[in-house]
């Protein structure tokens, strides 16, 4: 890898190209230029604008998108790649998309929260401020799934014979 503190010179801003391959789940892929027609290597890293329903950044085959083409190691390279105009890139179709729906809701009671200057008498009254009020009746909890406590799985993994148990069996 380069040195991160040098500047790679930039040959050409704001090029236009179209999207030639993109492999999603190795990160990179080519874009030809339009002007040159000069293949142009593209990592997932230099994709600026990325679609925001995607979660990895790709660029979807034959997409026209925006870039700065520079010098790499082994090289050109494209760097701040967006789609044109400014707008987004589409992003690559076998690109993961974002969760659309919301996130389960688990239905733990909160904490109880103490009033200020209640007090609990255990007879079924509570007195808040000097007045002696009636508690609601609690309701039983409602039926669900009890967690067994965490132990061995002795099925899938059973115990080895130490030195002193065969010593005991003989």
């Amino acid at each position: 890898m380069g040195d991160p503190g040098k500047k790679t010179p930039v040959l050409a801003e704001r090029v236009l190209g179209t999207v030639k391959w993109f492999n999603v789940k190795n990160g990179y892929g080519f874009i030809n230029r339009n002007d040159t027609h000069e293949d142009i290597f593209v990592h997932h890293t230099a994709i600026t604008r990325n679609n925001p329903q995607k979660i990895m950044r790709s660029v979807g085959e034959g997409e026209t998108v925006e870039f700065d083409v520079l010098v790499g190691e082994k090289g050109r390279e494209a760097a701040n790649v967006i789609g044109p105009d400014g707008e987004p890139v589409q992003g690559s179709p076998y690109a993961a998309d974002r969760r659309r729906f919301q996130p389960r809701f688990y239905a733990w009671r909160a904490p109880r929260r103490r009033v200020s200057g209640a007090r609990d008498d255990g007879d079924g009254y509570v007195t808040i401020d000097s007045q002696r009020l009636q508690r609601p009746p609690q309701s039983p909890p409602p039926p669900g799934r009890r967690f067994r406590p965490w132990r061995y799985n002795s099925i899938a993994f059973p115990r080895r014979e130490t030195s002193c148990m065969s010593a005991v069996d003989n």
